[in-house]
């Protein structure tokens, strides 16, 4: 992977968001994860479409070829860019658009990631979409027409969900997803309320402690603990599935938070890492502490 200079969560999420990195995050501490390593810049592209190369990676062995995406563009994203509205301002408040969808924007990256994925054809083994929205439609135009997808299994998969941070990251219930996509996603597998704190015993903890800046936020956020044990179920998923298609492609259409702590780097929207499962890490990396 190329070595990128480590960067505050200030300034990397205010590239992500194309806000000042004054107004992003002013009163923000970073969720801890695991690893004590420090994110690396946004991956960022013309037209909104970029990727890491493998590189030399050696004999993958028994691994798989990993694409990791974040979704496009979307309601919250606009809204966040918007001045005095970024995440940690002086009198931040959620903006209460949940499960949040892409805007024309974020089609229009989708579909550009789509010409580059049909021209490339990746040949997909296994298609994984975190079940929100935003994150199906990107995965349904990214992949639409590419020949190798057409037949790749495909899975709803609640472990690739964003972190809680605000209510776009809350879900939909299965019912109201169904009719809105293709059926192959197997979405009966999943239960109706599959995201964190929509039932009993999905870490909720009580008292519950706020951990994110000032402000007022319409749903609870999912704390460090709860996402990080997510986080390494996620990874001991993706080596699993590596093991078991060896010399085949996972794409895996997520956020930025899932992500970042999958390997360590900020993307944009529609930015996706290209590596292998092996390279995985055992633990989730953290974001920096500022």
């Amino acid at each position: 992977r190329p070595s990128m200079a480590p960067m505050s969560l200030r300034a990397w999420v205010a590239a992500v968001l194309g806000v000042s990195s004054a107004v992003a995050l002013s009163s923000a501490r970073a969720p801890q994860h695991h690893h004590a390593r420090a994110l690396r810049p946004p991956i960022r592209g013309a037209r909104g479409v970029s990727m890491i190369g493998r590189g030399d990676q050696g004999d993958s062995g028994d691994s798989a070829r990993l694409l990791l995406i974040r979704h496009g563009r979307t309601e919250m994203n606009e809204h966040l860019s918007r001045p005095g509205r970024s995440w940690g301002s002086k009198n931040f408040a959620d903006a209460g658009l949940f499960d949040t969808t892409l805007t024309p924007t974020g089609v229009k990256q989708a579909k550009a990631l789509n010409q580059r994925f049909r021209s490339l054809d990746p040949e997909v083994d296994l298609l994984v979409a975190s079940p929100l929205r935003r994150a199906l439609q990107t995965a349904e135009y990214a992949f639409e027409g590419v020949a190798s997808a057409s037949t790749a299994e495909r899975m709803c998969l609640p472990l690739a969900a964003e972190r809680v941070f605000l209510s776009s990251d809350v879900g939909s219930p299965i019912a109201d997803v169904k009719g809105q996509f293709s059926d192959a996603w197997k979405f009966e597998t999943l239960g109706e309320s599959w995201w964190w704190g929509a039932g009993d015993g999905d870490g909720v903890e009580e008292p519950y402690i706020e951990w994110r800046p000032e402000g007022t936020y319409c749903v609870r956020g999912e704390p460090d603990g709860p996402f990080a044990t997510r986080m390494t179920g996620l990874i001991a998923f993706l080596k699993e599935q590596g093991e078991a298609r060896p010399g085949c492609t996972i794409a895996v259409v997520s956020h930025w938070g899932v992500i970042a702590s999958l390997t360590g780097k900020s993307l944009d929207n529609c930015a996706y890492v290209d590596m292998i499962t092996a390279d995985l890490p055992a633990q989730p990396f953290k974001l920096p502490a500022e």
